[in-house]
């Protein structure tokens, strides 16, 4: 499929995925015509799909059948907002994203999954264990993931968090991010400051699982197999681009690729010239599409 052949008109359906007892929003983009390929989306901390909904339409104009799942206590997804008893619970989310019935259509279709900042540390832990690779997935691409931040944190934060999640661990606590960290886009920004569906605290309970969790996928980043693309902001404050590059060197694929953009923010994917970004992703997983996980 050419990058440039679009293949409009496109059908959005937004729904639920069942979890466990929770029911999970998911949006869907499709192109009318039979789709070429599939691509699942997981959404950064305190996000919700719809913010990637222009993304999915673009790429569904090209042939790729796009599907984004709100994670529990996220976006239009039930769940105490930005809380999680265990940080493992957000791979349950993932796994059910995963393993959800599709079409016979689609089940014959290359898979790719995306995951953005928190959810490309989602999606790398997936991959460590196994959770892509068991459900067929093609090839991964990890969008600034939350490896590392160059955002300081101070010793009085940090030790309230530790004494917070045992005492009150759903305590709402103001991120304090800026949305002009996030992206160069004046647009992208007002858009942001208006999305009340946007999670702007976190709890001490995820705070410190992600600490543990983010650990563990560096320190087990060679058990990544699968043919991997990272993307990373070279002006990223959010998302240490350092530890995207460390990442993707110790990454144990025998097929992967590091894309870097120089004085380019957290949001690669609400950037400003994103459809550059866009692309790129796309050429990316025609290749793996028709190779199979070839090297570049």
């Amino acid at each position: 499929m050419p990058t440039d052949t679009l293949q409009s008109p496109r059908a959005s359906e937004e729904t639920t995925l069942s979890c466990g007892p929770l029911q999970l929003h998911l949006l869907r983009v499709r192109p009318i015509a039979p789709p070429r390929a599939r691509l699942q989306i997981i959404h950064g901390y305190g996000e919700h799909s719809s913010r990637y909904l222009a993304f999915m339409r673009w790429m569904a104009d090209r042939g790729v059948a796009c599907e984004a799942v709100d994670l529990r206590g996220q976006g239009r997804s039930p769940g105490p907002r930005g809380f999680v008893e265990r940080w493992e619970q957000y791979l349950e989310d993932v796994k059910a994203f995963l393993d959800a019935p599709a079409s016979s259509e689609d089940q014959a279709l290359p898979c790719f999954v995306l995951g953005h900042s928190h959810g490309g540390l989602i999606t790398a832990a997936a991959g460590e264990q196994g959770l892509l690779t068991s459900a067929g997935v093609a090839g991964c691409i990890l969008c600034s993931p939350y490896l590392a931040t160059r955002l300081p944190n101070s010793l009085g934060k940090r030790l309230l968090a530790v004494v917070a999640n045992i005492l009150w661990p759903r305590l709402k606590v103001a991120t304090g991010l800026q949305q002009q960290w996030l992206t160069s886009d004046p647009e992208m920004v007002r858009e942001s400051r208006a999305d009340a569906l946007l999670a702007r605290t976190a709890t001490p309970r995820w705070y410190q699982t992600m600490l543990a969790a983010r650990a563990r996928a560096v320190a087990r980043a060679g058990e990544f197999k699968l043919p991997l693309l990272c993307l990373a902001g070279e002006s990223d404050i959010v998302a240490d681009p350092a530890a995207t590059a460390d990442f993707f060197r110790r990454a144990g694929s025998m097929d992967k690729s590091l894309y870097t953009y120089p004085n380019h923010l957290h949001e690669l994917l609400r950037e400003t010239g994103r459809e550059r970004i866009f692309a790129e992703i796309l050429k990316w997983m025609e290749a793996r599409g028709r190779t199979g996980g070839s090297a570049e």
